[in-house]
């Protein structure tokens, strides 16, 4: 089983992107875990109430869910034993002429072989290009590129004989237009996973072979494209067609990669327990006012101007009373339930999972020490005589139903990703360039650079049954008022 894993990057100029990692079991009723991410920045940047709450971060951040992509190598996408391949799956559904084919299935089916397909030319090249950067002799590359080059042909040849079994009566319109769109998915990825091999080869004239065989198989993919009239076709003398190109290529990797995000929905939970709680106000705001009357009637007579008086005392008190005492047990929700709370739905709507979500502005010294302790790894060893660092603290509680696993679902993890964007951080960033004095050589020379802030992190992940922390882990960002520079990994302990 695979373990916890967690990582920050970038994400464009102004995003962090946490990736977290989750493992699967369709054994386990409940997979739950718990990430508790850490961001420490300078105070001057005010990343703090009431400047910047908790619904300016949730607003600027973005959360997606998925399940990872199922490993099966090339060889075996095509190999007729293989009873994990999408694409034999698709052929022995099509294979019995009296079974009723689901009306989901194919279409899941050809996403999730697309995706699989996606994966394994991404894998190759990478392997083949590790050859080629390691000075491996040709003598080895070129069988290693040749036999590349072999499974991939057996592929696209098997995979493009479903055209003819897809005339089957049983197969919707739908169907055949998702093989259609799978196809061309896997062409494009095809033709650009080839054309990075082909520039890696360089021009050594020992693996010209190699190229040659390559931009035959480039020359063919597009040929392909064109005959089956699929739009991703790039012609020269039409400049909209490199628009059109561009366009198709992100509509398809959206439709493959469809088949493994799961949609996040709202919960009712919090506006439930916010009216019942508002009910709650207005009911005690309502027995305030009727012992207010009731108790006025004893001392004077019914309508009288004093009973008139007190009684619309009472009603005023009472208005208050409902909306002080609603608004601080709402305040109060937050810690019952959560920030955000979302249903993960699976592609037919089926719930997958609970995420819920909390944001805590603290102070470092309300931090365990553990925290701490990692925050100042490799780091200022004087910070706690500085000026107070602000602390956001996002808690994440996320939850897998095994239950939901589809039967035949080849994923082992789930994936988490969230992008924070830091716009709202960098407002108060210094945009002025400092300028610096230097010897070089026998000469003082001058630079300009422009002044950058640290964003210390740290993420620690764990698994809510047993409450152990499997993995916390620090990193930087290093960040001007213009975008982020770059996020540094700087330690990772794992229990």
């Amino acid at each position: 089983m695979k373990k916890l894993d967690c990582r920050v990057t970038t994400h464009g100029e102004r995003e962090l992107e946490a990736h977290l990692v989750y493992p699967l079991s369709s054994d386990s009723k409940r997979s739950e875990y718990c990430l508790d991410w850490y961001i420490f920045s300078p105070p001057q940047l005010a990343v703090e109430p009431p400047r910047y709450t908790v619904r300016n971060l949730m607003d600027d951040l973005q959360v997606y869910v998925r399940y990872s992509t199922p490993i099966v190598p090339l060889a075996k996408l095509a190999d007729k034993s293989c009873d994990i391949s999408p694409l034999i799956r698709i052929r022995r559904a099509l294979a019995d002429g009296t079974a009723k084919i689901g009306e989901q299935q194919l279409q899941r089916e050809l996403r999730l072989l697309t995706n699989i397909f996606h994966d394994q030319m991404r894998e190759n090249r990478v392997r083949l290009c590790n050859m080629l950067e390691s000075q491996t002799s040709p003598e080895m590359v070129l069988p290693s590129c040749d036999f590349f080059l072999e499974e991939l042909a057996y592929f696209l040849d098997d995979l493009r004989s479903l055209h003819i079994l897809f005339l089957d009566p049983r197969v919707k319109e739908s169907d055949r237009e998702g093989l259609h769109w799978a196809d061309e998915a896997i062409s494009l990825r095809t033709e650009k996973t080839l054309m990075r091999l082909h520039k890696k080869l360089g021009d050594k004239p020992e693996l010209e072979a190699a190229r040659q065989k390559i931009m035959e198989q480039l020359r063919g993919e597009a040929r392909y494209r064109a005959k089956r009239g699929y739009a991703s076709v790039v012609e020269k003398d039409k400049p909209l067609s490199l628009e059109t190109f561009l366009f198709r290529e992100s509509v398809l990797k959206k439709w493959s990669q469809s088949a493994l995000y799961l949609s996040l929905e709202h919960a009712k939970t919090v506006g439930r327990i916010a009216h019942i709680i508002a009910g709650f106000a207005a009911a005690v705001a309502m027995a305030f006012a009727v012992a207010a009357t009731v108790a006025a009637q004893q001392y004077y007579a019914q309508f009288t101007l004093p009973w008139a008086i007190l009684v619309v005392i009472a009603y005023i008190f009472k208005d208050r009373l409902k909306e002080m005492l609603r608004e601080a047990l709402i305040s109060r929700v937050p810690r019952l339930v959560a920030d955000d709370v979302r249903w993960l739905k699976d592609h037919s709507g089926k719930k997958a999972g609970l995420r819920k979500a909390r944001v805590i502005f603290a102070e470092p010294a309300q931090l365990p020490g553990e925290i701490i302790r990692v925050r100042n790894l490799k780091g200022n060893p004087f910070q706690g005589i500085l000026p107070q660092e602000n602390v956001v603290q996002y808690h994440l509680e996320t939850v897998f139903f095994g239950k939901a696993l589809p039967k035949d679902s080849l994923s082992e993890t789930a994936e988490e990703i969230m992008r924070l964007n830091l716009h709202e951080w960098m407002v108060k960033m210094d945009t002025a360039m400092d300028q610096v004095s230097f010897v070089d050589g026998d000469r003082v020379e001058t630079g300009y650079g422009q002044r950058v802030y640290h964003l210390n992190m740290v993420l620690a992940l764990s698994e809510k049954q047993n409450g152990k922390v499997e993995m916390i882990c620090k990193y930087r960002g290093i960040v001007t008022r213009s975008g982020i520079i770059r996020v540094e990994h700087v330690e990772s302990l794992h229990s």
